[in-house]
């Protein structure tokens, strides 16, 4: 979760700090070799990324329990909450505190 808030922030401040050494349109050329250099870097470093496909699998690999549900497995078990949101006693399912 870190990396996720604080990486935009870093990014953003070393751009700045680039921009400011040596111009806007220069940050911005320099940012995208930078973008190329490192994504021929990782195709380098990772030669089986070349290769990846994205493929929808066909039906045949599918296993077998991956079928369509069945209309009694779409119902609710005898013990859980009701549609206002209460729960049975014997129920390990709590509704919402209230």
């Amino acid at each position: 979760m870190v990396q996720a808030t604080v990486s935009p922030a870093l990014g953003n401040a070393a751009v700045g700090l680039l921009a400011e050494l040596t111009g806007a349109r220069a940050a911005v050329v320099m940012g995208g070799l930078f973008c190329v250099a490192a994504t021929l870097v990782v195709a380098a470093a990772f030669p089986a990324l070349r290769h990846a496909r994205l493929t929808v699998p066909s039906e045949s690999s599918k296993p077998a329990e991956a079928s369509e549900p069945s209309e009694s497995s779409c119902e609710a078990p005898a013990n859980a909450a009701d549609d206002a949101g209460h729960a049975d006693a014997e129920s390990p399912v709590k509704g919402p505190a209230r």
